[in-house]
């Protein structure tokens, strides 16, 4: 609360502590409108995303309607599609980002899937292949598990 007080009477935030809360300075500047502070927070958000941090800044992304840093994040799962399906945090995404995410991934890849059961559990295993590399049978990886879209 320090913070958004700091940045309502100066227009800063201190680098220091900024890391640390940016989630929780979101929701703050979100819920008092202080829409500088939202533009600077979804900023540091989009400079810190990798495969580990991803889907979770896309829900919060979500959550406080943050745009620019869901677009950032989508358009992260796009270009690193395969280190983001391995890390398997995409699971965690509920029904409606993932479909957004599956809908932004087949304007870039063809998704072909197989499903397969055990006793106790269906998986479904994905493989993408890049659109422009369809044709001459080239896959970008090998056949991926993703717990994404397990069905069980």
């Amino acid at each position: 609360m320090r913070e958004l007080l700091r940045f309502m009477y100066t227009e800063k935030c201190s680098e220091s502590n900024l890391l640390d809360d940016t989630a929780s300075l979101l929701a703050a500047a979100t819920k008092y409108q202080v829409e500088g502070l939202v533009d600077y927070c979804e900023e540091v958000l989009c400079a810190s995303l990798n495969v580990d941090t991803v889907c979770e800044l896309l829900m919060l992304a979500d959550l406080y309607h943050a745009l620019v840093l869901k677009e950032n994040c989508v358009n992260f799962i796009t270009q690193n599609a395969n280190d983001v399906m391995i890390k398997g945090t995409i699971a965690d995404l509920d029904a409606a980002l993932r479909q957004e995410v599956q809908t932004c991934l087949n304007h870039y890849y063809y998704i072909s899937s197989h499903i397969a059961t055990d006793a106790t559990r269906t998986l479904t295993y994905v493989t993408l292949y890049p659109r422009r590399c369809w044709r001459r049978s080239r896959r970008l990886s090998a056949t991926l598990l993703a717990s994404a879209w397990t069905t069980g």
